[in-house]
């Protein structure tokens, strides 16, 4: 299997190479993106370039350099990033898609298609209600990119119950 440290690594690498950090928003989280602009901030404050690399234990090189320019031009791209107050909705329908692997989750309702994270924590609820008409209860929260007028929702199962 993969290893926590692993994973945390592979999803740094991925944060500081991303080409879209409304992505990475929408991926990741509130919680995460302030402590990411916290960094960044911070590295343009003290005038770092840092130099990051790791291999993997599947061997893949991964590296990440960035100079003064290239943190501030960060720094201005994370700053137009805004998010929504998160909204907590319930629907009606049938689980109809889902991941335990990579914690996603496909539900067909009332509104159309609602696809987003399933935690850890309700495998066995997304076990139990796969392909059965339940109810859910998810957060959405938008992410909002004022640079490029692009906006993208994260969703998050809360529960699912029988209806």
């Amino acid at each position: 299997g993969t290893s926590v440290s692993n994973s945390a690594l592979e999803a740094t690498f991925e944060l500081v190479n991303a080409n879209n950090p409304l992505e990475q928003a929408a991926k990741l989280g509130q919680r995460v993106m302030t402590n990411y602009r916290h960094l960044i901030n911070t590295m343009v404050k003290v005038e770092a370039t840092p130099k990051v690399g790791w291999r993997s234990p599947d061997g893949q090189h991964r590296s990440w350099i960035a100079d003064e320019n290239s943190l501030l031009v960060m720094a201005n791209r994370l700053a137009k990033i805004h998010e929504t107050q998160p909204r907590t909705l319930k629907v009606t329908g049938t689980l109809t898609g889902a991941s335990l692997r990579r914690h996603k989750f496909e539900f067909t309702g009332d509104n159309g298609l609602v696809t987003g994270t399933a935690p850890t924590e309700l495998a066995n609820k997304v076990t139990e209600f796969f392909g059965r008409n339940c109810r859910i209860t998810f957060v959405e929260t938008t992410y909002i990119d004022e640079a490029t007028d692009q906006e993208k929702r994260s969703r998050v199962l809360v529960d699912i119950e029988a209806r």
